[in-house]
């Protein structure tokens, strides 16, 4: 596993897996392709938004987009694992390796309906907390949290939010 930050030699491969990205969501979401079969994004990468490709060898298996709010504040708002990937823990190496980069206050959201989303991050981040969390610390549920609330954006969403002590 290898993981790389997108930049203008790399951005091509980021904007394709884009795609498979939108199309795998677009029935919860409602987005429909443009003319030339091309979704629109919903997070572009700006200087507090960085991109980031997961490689299996030399081949792109994923894809994360990462906002800092502040020093101390991550969301994931984009993160996609290829079908011919998943079910393999490549997904959760991916995430523990993001939220061991930045320490801080780490916030993850899914769209009503993405119920494998949901599930996928809960047991990710909870073994990630098992894992880098103070081990005199024996209870992680102080280092996490989850609700559901209305977005602006995104309408009704699952959100678990948690912290990184970083690596």
């Amino acid at each position: 596993m290898n993981l790389k930050i997108v930049d203008d030699g790399n951005r091509e491969v980021y904007l394709n897996l884009c795609q498979g990205y939108e199309a795998e969501f677009s029935s919860l979401t409602g987005k429909k392709p443009d003319p030339q079969g091309r979704f629109a994004l919903d997070t572009p990468l700006t200087e507090n938004t960085t991109g980031y490709l997961l490689y299996d060898e030399h081949l792109p298996a994923g894809l994360a987009a990462v906002k800092q709010h502040h020093a101390t504040h991550h969301e994931v708002c984009e993160f996609y694992v290829l079908p011919c990937y998943r079910r393999q823990e490549l997904g959760k190496r991916f995430a523990h390796r993001l939220f061991s980069m930045s320490c801080g206050q780490w916030e993850i959201k899914q769209i009503e309906g993405a119920d494998n989303a949901t599930t996928f991050w809960r047991k990710t981040i909870s073994d990630f907390l098992k894992e880098y969390v103070d081990q005199s610390d024996n209870n992680i549920d102080t280092h996490f949290q989850e609700d559901i609330y209305v977005d602006p954006y995104w309408g009704k969403v699952t959100r678990q939010v948690f912290t990184s002590m970083g690596r």
